[in-house]
């Protein structure tokens, strides 16, 4: 008998050399050994019951991957690494991480896979070419004395005396002459950046032979992603005032991307793999108010933060739309129309379909009233209208573009109004990861002085799923509900976030919204 370890009261269960007053107290030791880094089975058994995961003891999500996939390796064949044979379990608990419970082939390590892929190709050579192989090994033999000669050397020469080159894979290079660390650092560095993109197309090389060259010449530069270096290079095309990367002034000790600060204006490039949560060896998971932490302290600073998220640049038309939206806030955009030149009326669906796809990031969403705003016969605006999707008796604003790379004086203002009436309510919402709630309502309330412009709320944060970094799912249609019928493992005693790491989804959360009232 003795004081409960955890709350202080009278103890009756002996565990782990301490006593508890109940099972509850008991079990929050555990959690608080096992997210201390303690992995030792004792505490897993006492928190796994087929329902933890539901619980209110708040594991995090690296610590419920991880018990999830002890109990696998437990519970489930093989044991041993297929390359080494080392006992997976003890290995894992060695580095207090475990990998996909769902993988066919079991390693202790990347390495381990990577030497096993290795070999696996040299035993297909050997099963399906047996005579080439052993007739290789005899030849090497006679003339070298080794079955396993190799004259690197020789074949290096051969490849520079026919082709220019020291390798066959470097035969489609181009200005072979200029592939030296002192061309590179004169003419592909700058701000201590590395220009991966530009390097790559003067010698039409790949970028896994970009790092393996750099690696070579013992090249220091600093580390950029190929893509978020584009933007920079896309932004310093087009602007040429001051543009800093990896800013850590402004809302230290967090670092913004890219920073122009002339205009008050950022970027944030969010690769979906290392700006998400779930179940991984390899990806970080961040906390779900990252990216809205960021927002909040650009906009007390009076910075107006843009989020592009990966899957967003990798798309041909979002990519573009988001080059649009760049320009115009560097104040480079020269297409410029007066709404007061042009004739509003409602469109068929089709058609604001069609330009909404083309000039929205979000694209097209289910309306029931469509206005298009026509400049000498082209259509320029589209704003949609529809019912309210989250509460009654409100008529919602649901979409507003412009098209691309043109501003479009007044649009916003003259169809408002010339849908609205004075005793309708109209709602709106506005992405965080891009509206700046000062930009888009400003004219309107100007020109119009209504009060109530006054009252912007915020929404809680939304999140996405993914597989893959192309493309993002709704929350709505992985609802758990849903999921038996969706994913091939599915366990009812799971929430859905851990049914969904569980078959390989990460989720990345993104910045709420205003809600407009207007």
């Amino acid at each position: 008998m003795g004081n409960c370890k955890q709350c202080g009261k009278e103890g009756t269960i002996e565990f782990d050399g301490f006593y508890f007053c109940c099972k509850t107290c008991k079990k929050l030791y555990c959690r608080d050994k096992l997210e201390s880094g303690t992995i030792e089975e004792r505490y897993v058994v006492e928190l796994y019951n087929g329902k933890f995961l539901n619980s209110n003891f708040k594991l995090s999500t690296k610590i419920r991957s991880t018990i999830m996939n002890f109990i696998w390796l437990k519970e489930n064949k093989p044991k041993l690494c297929v390359n080494c044979s080392k006992d997976l379990f003890e290995a894992h608990l060695e580095k207090d991480t475990f990998y996909n419970p769902f993988k066919e082939e079991r390693f202790c390590s990347y390495k381990c896979h990577g030497e096993f892929e290795k070999q696996k190709l040299s035993e297909r050579v050997k099963e399906n070419f047996p005579e080439y192989h052993q007739k290789s090994k005899m030849t090497k033999f006679e003339k070298y004395g080794d079955e396993n000669y190799t004259n690197r050397n020789k074949a290096r020469d051969t490849y520079i005396r026919q082709y220019g080159v020291e390798h066959h894979l470097q035969k489609n290079f181009k200005n072979y002459q200029d592939l030296n660390k002192e061309f590179w650092e004169e003419n592909f560095i700058e701000d201590g950046y590395f220009n991966f993109q530009a390097c790559s197309e003067y010698h039409n090389i790949n970028i896994d032979s970009l790092y393996s060259k750099l690696k070579e010449f013992k090249i220091e530069y600093k580390r950029k992603s190929k893509t978020q270096y584009e933007i920079y290079q896309f932004i310093k095309e087009k602007y040429d005032g001051e543009v800093i990367l990896d800013d850590r002034t402004q809302i230290a000790p967090l670092e913004l991307d890219i920073y122009v600060p002339e205009l008050s204006f950022a970027i944030e490039y969010d690769g979906l793999f290392f700006h998400s949560e779930g179940y991984s060896d390899y990806f970080p998971n961040i906390d779900k108010k990252y990216h809205l932490t960021k927002t909040e302290l650009c906009e007390e600073r009076d910075i107006h933060l843009f989020h592009i998220f990966s899957n967003e640049w990798l798309d041909d038309k979002k990519r573009d739309i988001w080059k649009s939206k760049i320009l115009y806030k560097l104040k480079k955009i020269e297409a410029k129309l007066n709404a007061r030149d042009g004739e509003i009326r409602y469109i068929p669906t089709s058609e604001a379909q069609r330009f909404l796809e083309e000039n929205h990031l979000q694209g097209y969403a289910q309306c029931s009233d469509k206005l298009g705003l026509y400049i000498k016969g082209e259509l320029v605006s589209v704003m949609t209208f529809g019912k309210s999707r989250f509460k009654k008796g409100e008529i919602e604003l649901i979409r507003f573009a412009s098209k691309k790379y043109t501003i479009v004086r007044g649009a916003f203002n003259k169809m408002l109004s010339f849908f609205k009436n004075t005793e309708e309510k109209i709602i709106s919402y506005g992405n965080r990861r891009w509206t700046y709630k000062e930009n888009v309502y400003k004219g309107y309330q100007k020109t119009y002085k209504y009060s109530n412009i006054n009252n912007i709320e915020t929404t809680t944060i939304n999140y996405f799923y993914f597989k893959d970094e192309r493309e993002l799912f709704s929350r709505v249609k992985f609802q758990k509900h849903k999921l038996s019928s969706l994913l091939n493992n599915f366990n009812k005693d799971l929430s859905e976030s851990e049914n969904m790491f569980l078959n390989g989804y990460r989720k990345i959360y993104d910045c709420g919204n205003y809600k407009f009232f207007l």
